[in-house]
């Protein structure tokens, strides 16, 4: 298992086995949104969370997210199968980490 510790922005690669991302925001005050994801062939997820400017971190190939927004902001983050740990700062949130829900 490979944990991968980002702070406003980054890009990430899993690898085999079972990835986590934990992605703490500080500076997204317009909120965040997980984007364009879809099923990594090799295992887990591929997409993006956008910081709503030009704090994006883009990712592949992670099975399970630990999301942190600690600014304000309309977060609006879908996971799907997999440990999720979801936290919204300030703001209207829309937090989804049931896994039968999907992405």
């Amino acid at each position: 298992m490979t944990v991968f510790n980002i702070s406003n922005s980054g890009v990430v690669a899993g690898g085999p086995g079972d990835d986590t991302l934990k992605l703490t925001y500080n500076t997204a005050t317009d909120g965040v949104w997980l984007l364009s994801t879809a099923l990594n062939p090799a295992g887990g997820y591929d997409g993006m969370f956008n910081g709503l400017g030009s704090n994006d971190t883009s990712f592949t190939g992670i099975e399970n997210f630990w999301f942190t927004d600690l600014s304000g902001g309309a977060d609006i983050i879908r996971t799907g199968t997999g440990n999720d740990n979801l936290k919204g700062g300030g703001g209207n949130d829309l937090l989804n980490g049931r896994s039968d829900q999907g992405l």
